[in-house]
């Protein structure tokens, strides 16, 4: 309860949480698959500062977090999740955005499949390690729709909560 009460920021799943997520998923690799993908992530791509750091199946896991900086990735924002949106209090849904998280990994997945193109399959490698990292965050794959927030919460970025400061003061975070 304690540790419940004492954090005065979320950071949700970030760099941590994928890391854990990628490092599970390495563990249950074949080693034909290990070493694929290992050959793959040795592959400098652009942006090579970034990918510098990301040269593991670990550390590739927040790579596409990492790339949000770059004006040039921004394309890639909305592939991080699928809002499936519900609501509470009847008002209308919004249809489901059809460029998001499922359609790139299935995208990601079919270059690794087909592409004889080693630089697309390295960064196809690196979306769908971080992809699978996001798809199994719970508010990634939901958006409350409500009179206040017709067009969802964005996967609860919207959603205000109270926290008490040092000061004792309450403060609104999201």
């Amino acid at each position: 309860c304690l540790v419940l009460c004492t954090p005065t920021i979320s950071l949700g799943w970030g760099a941590g949480g994928h890391m854990m997520t990628a490092h599970i998923a390495f563990r249950r690799l074949n080693p034909t698959a290990r070493a694929k993908a290992n050959e793959l992530l040795a592959i400098p791509i652009n942006p090579a500062a970034v990918t510098s750091t990301s040269l593991n199946f670990v550390n590739a896991s927040h790579w596409a977090d990492d790339l949000r900086p770059f004006p040039e990735f921004d394309s890639f924002k909305p592939l991080h999740f699928k809002d499936i949106f519900f609501t509470l209090d009847g008002s209308t849904l919004p249809e489901i955005d059809p460029n998001n998280i499922v359609k790139a990994l299935e995208d990601n997945v079919e270059i690794l499949k087909t592409s004889t193109d080693k630089n697309a399959q390295a960064q196809a490698l690196r979306f769908v390690i971080h992809f699978v990292g996001d798809i199994h965050q719970p508010l990634h794959c939901t958006a409350l729709v409500s009179s206040a927030n017709p067009h969802g919460d964005q996967g609860g970025n919207l959603v205000k909560i109270k926290i008490r400061g040092d000061d004792g003061t309450l403060r609104d975070s999201n």
